[in-house]
């Protein structure tokens, strides 16, 4: 599974020169954490977050409030492209503590994901993972040629035959599914 999978698209964002109290909206309004801010040809300049604003609206005193997202945005922004592996966005987000993670596809933005987008998938059940996976392998495989068996995202393709290319492709086929967070696949044991 990969980010352009789960991404919310097209991601809805701001410009430089946003006034504060409409971004500030805009967040509230839509539940949203965070905002990528792009400039006049869509590519991505920085993120403006729910920590921005409340930063920026509880400062010590004497501190000049930003009129712009341009003056409370963050400009060094942590993006992943479309094709990035979910557990490597996991990964990103975590380390860096971030919520939400711009996805940019040749500079420009072309979604958002969320820890909640995460957490929305990791909670799909099994049992519906199986079958997404049964129905995806049913391409090309027969009904029984294939045993599918998922425990916590994690998905175990036993295949009956020993072909390399089509375990290969059961394994793609399997964590394009959204909710299968790694998947393997092995020849049955002969008895």
């Amino acid at each position: 599974m990969r980010a352009r999978d789960i991404m919310s698209s097209p991601a809805v964002s701001v410009r430089p020169s946003t006034p504060v109290k409409t971004a500030e909206r805009l967040l509230a309004d839509r539940g949203f954490t965070a905002l990528p801010v792009v400039d006049g040809e869509d590519r991505l300049v920085g993120i403006v977050t729910e920590g921005d604003f409340v930063a920026e609206r509880f400062a010590e005193s004497g501190h000049e409030r930003g009129r712009r997202v341009a003056d409370v945005m963050t400009a060094d922004v942590i993006g992943v492209r479309p094709d990035t592996a979910i557990p490597e966005v996991a990964r990103v987000m975590m380390a860096a503590r971030i919520r939400a993670v711009p996805v940019v596809d040749r500079g420009r933005c072309a979604g958002v994901l969320t820890r909640r987008d995460l957490v929305a998938v990791l909670a799909r059940p099994d049992a519906l993972l199986e079958r997404d996976i049964r129905d995806r392998l049913a391409v090309f495989a027969a009904p029984d040629r294939m045993r599918v068996e998922v425990h916590d995202g994690q998905a175990l393709i036993t295949d009956q035959l020993d072909s390399p290319r089509d375990r290969t492709l059961a394994v793609l086929l399997a964590e394009g599914v959204p909710g299968v967070v790694e998947a393997r696949c092995r020849v049955a044991e002969r008895t």
